[in-house]
């Protein structure tokens, strides 16, 4: 979400207009006014943490829906989108939703300036195992294919492994390699993966970059099909009278910290 469809969710979810979260949130009004307007990009973690306890959620909930890209939705998992937000939150990186090198497709990417500008690639199993359909078995990705194409195949070990080096053989292809960090795949809760399963002790040895393994529950509250996306609050609610107060207005540029969201 941009920072004013965020504001048009909490004006919706909240029944509120500007001044009633500004003076709710502890957030200056004229802050408030230039998230609206497009002025502020990016939240700085003083605003994040405001809205966090205006909302009664953790601050990286707050990440994660600032984070949230409706168009992007169908190239990056929940899943992966998490772990995007917690590495923001936690770690001040800078992260991007949906990564596209070249001709190959990542649910995202995160790097840290400190750190050489070396970048993390993301991929979730969920997404991995449609981009390996739909680059090495040339067949549209559906649970009756699978079943069936795993029907001819020795076991599920074989399979599994040939979509983990095939997300490994993506990043090995990338003409800017050297510049690749690592390589998280991203499992859900209901990924039929065991972790302690040998397929995952990947050796980085021989690699430049290392690949990391992570599993996460994304919280029910979060999940894509449970929030309110991107609402016209000005026909569901009709708090038109915040368009009237922005106008005329003169703003203080919102410090923009490097941990900017």
């Amino acid at each position: 979400m941009t920072p004013r469809e965020y504001l048009d969710y909490l004006k919706m979810s909240k029944k509120m207009n500007l001044i009633e979260i500004s003076r709710e949130s502890g957030i200056p009004y004229p802050t408030i006014l230039q998230m609206y307007v497009g002025k502020t990009k990016k939240l700085n973690t003083k605003t994040i943490n405001a809205f966090s306890l205006f909302e009664g959620i953790p601050e990286e909930f707050i990440v994660y829906q600032l984070l949230m890209d409706r168009d992007k939705m169908f190239y990056c998992s929940e899943e992966s989108l998490w772990h995007l937000a917690l590495n923001n939150w936690r770690y001040n990186r800078t992260v991007k939703v949906k990564e596209d090198i070249g001709d190959k497709t990542f649910d995202g990417s995160y790097w840290d300036t400190n750190n050489g500008r070396h970048y993390t690639l993301i991929d979730s199993w969920k997404f991995l195992k449609q981009r390996y359909w739909e680059e090495c078995i040339s067949y549209p990705f559906s649970i009756e294919n699978e079943k069936k194409y795993k029907s001819n195949i020795k076991n599920d070990w074989l399979y599994n492994k040939s979509i983990l080096l095939y997300g490994i053989n993506k990043i090995c292809e990338l003409g800017k390699k050297n510049d690749i960090y690592a390589y998280d795949i991203v499992f859900s809760e209901d990924d039929d993966i065991d972790n302690n399963n040998h397929l995952f002790e990947v050796s980085s040895n021989n690699l430049k970059f290392n690949v990391s393994f992570h599993k996460y529950s994304v919280p029910a509250e979060l999940k894509y099909e449970n929030l309110i996306l991107f609402p016209d609050l000005e026909r569901e609610v009709g708090n038109n009278n915040d368009e009237g107060l922005i106008e005329n207005q003169s703003f203080q540029e919102e410090d923009v910290n490097e941990d900017a969201v």
